[in-house]
């Protein structure tokens, strides 16, 4: 996915309102109110549809994997990827004990409930499915085996013919921008945004404890915040707008929605129909 900096965004935005962006006592704080707007309409628009470049694929199994350093308890089941099997533990403080061949701490699991959760250890969130898939899709194009599926509680739930995995097309939850500049004096927690001006990127934790470790480094500790190119001109417009709007230019504000709805009109075009597929937006933008 080709991909441009929040910086690149946010200084398109304040020239069009005619601002230099890397000058004048007010620099920061318009930057700050404009990636308020900015997130609103991202979030918008990463949902408007199930966009191709922002799509994952991934292979995955119905529970979370095994692991050697977690505790179970009776009726807990994990998936043991080197046997391809799934078991129920029988017993608590069930700490160490390969399910492999181990009849007294586990059970094999032949009868269960096939789900994907949305939130699996160790793996991307699932926001929205596209698909599930006996075979990747992008590599086997003709024969994929394309599952029905049903969103539920649980996570999403395939038939019972499914295989002991499955491949879902899905996409993670949209993702949020910020402009406050990362410290190297800050805590920070899992899942805070910071700004570094150096690179115009916003950045999140991916760890708790985060002190002094280098966003454009340290990738143990950081995440980069990809901004999508082709979103860039939609949400330019559509944030001038709420400017516009905010300070009570109604008018100019709605040729600013239309010019931004038509952009988003066209991406559909170059996305779906080119490509003879439907996919109907989701979200209806103001």
């Amino acid at each position: 996915m080709q991909t441009v900096t929040l910086k690149s965004v946010l200084d398109a935005i304040a020239r069009r309102e005619g601002k230099d962006p890397d000058s004048g006592a007010n620099s920061a704080q318009f930057a700050a109110r404009a990636c308020e707007f900015l997130n609103h309409r991202f979030e918008d628009l990463y949902k408007w549809a199930h966009w191709g470049f922002i799509m994952l694929m991934e292979q995955r199994a119905y529970r979370d994997a095994w692991s050697n350093a977690t505790t179970y308890s009776i009726g807990d089941e994990v998936w043991l990827a080197s046997a391809g099997k799934y078991y129920s533990s029988l017993t608590d403080s069930n700490l160490n004990n390969n399910p492999d061949g181990d009849t007294v701490n586990w059970e094999e699991l032949t009868t269960f409930e096939r789900y994907v959760a949305y939130e699996q250890t160790g793996q991307t969130v699932i926001e929205s499915v596209e698909s599930v898939s006996a075979r990747n899709p992008r590599t086997s194009q003709q024969y994929p085996g394309y599952l029905s599926f049903t969103l539920t509680n649980l996570g999403v739930l395939v038939s019972e013919v499914a295989g002991n995995q499955v491949w879902v097309q899905f996409r993670k939850p949209a993702p949020q921008f910020t402009t406050t500049a990362w410290s190297s004096a800050t805590t920070y927690s899992a899942g805070q945004l910071v700004y570094v001006a150096s690179t115009g990127e916003a950045y999140k934790s991916l760890q708790g404890s985060n002190l002094d470790q280098d966003p454009t480094t340290e990738t143990a500790y950081w995440e980069k915040v990809d901004f999508p190119a082709k979103f860039k001109r939609a949400i330019v417009l559509w944030v001038q707008g709420d400017l516009l709007d905010e300070d009570q230019q109604t008018s100019r504000a709605l040729v600013k929605y239309e010019k931004a709805l038509e952009s988003v009109q066209n991406l559909e075009d170059e996305e779906f129909e080119q490509n003879g597929q439907v996919d109907l937006p989701r979200t209806i933008l103001g």
